[in-house]
């Protein structure tokens, strides 16, 4: 234990960990396939404005 660390704490030594490669798996996800949405265009009615 080095004596630089005064304190009761343990120098905290970065054991190496054997951490499972996060393996990517192939996530199948579906294509978001962007439906033709049949989205009414919005028609700008012809707003009677009061002259």
């Amino acid at each position: 234990m080095n004596i630089l660390h005064y304190n009761g704490t343990a120098p905290h030594r970065t054991a190496p960990h054997r951490t499972a490669p996060h393996r990517t798996a192939p996530h199948r996800t579906a294509p978001h396939r962007t439906a033709p949405h049949r989205t009414a265009p919005h028609r700008t009615a012809p707003h009677r404005t009061a002259i």
